[in-house]
């Protein structure tokens, strides 16, 4: 009868409403509890780009604070974005801080290897054909 159709109908309505929440991609959600990692690297690429070392120093901290590794492990293993930050530090800590480039470390920034990408595959060490004792 109408009664449940009715009910059919309210059924349908409150999955429709509980679908739509739930299909709304995880970072609209994740955008409210702070900055995403893609506005920081806004930020960050604004301030290489005015060369600017005080806020590229702000910005390249708080993008870091979202990064699964700090700041200090990716310049160990990539060695153009140390070199990037020896040069925004020396232009911190000195005079020559006005005639500061942002290129070189923006550079740096976007071409960083993942973590996965530099680590020896495992089985590669492991290759060596077993020794049997004689």
């Amino acid at each position: 009868g109408l009664s449940t159709l009715i009910l059919a109908l309210t059924t349908l309505s409150g999955f429709a409403l509980w679908w739509r929440a739930r299909s709304q991609p995880a970072v609209l959600r994740a955008a409210q509890s702070g900055p995403s990692p893609r506005t920081l690297l806004d930020d960050l690429k604004r301030a290489c780009q005015a060369n600017d070392p005080q806020a590229t120093r702000q910005a390249l901290d708080a993008w870091a604070r979202q990064q699964p590794e700090t700041l200090a492990e990716m310049a160990a293993r990539f060695v153009p974005l140390s070199d990037a930050l020896d040069g925004l530090n020396g232009a911190l800590y000195s005079e020559t801080g006005q005639y500061w480039q942002g290129e070189e470390l923006w550079r740096a920034i976007g071409t960083i290897p993942t973590a996965e990408q530099a680590q020896p595959t495992p089985g590669e060490s492991s290759s060596l054909p077993p020794l049997y004792p004689k």
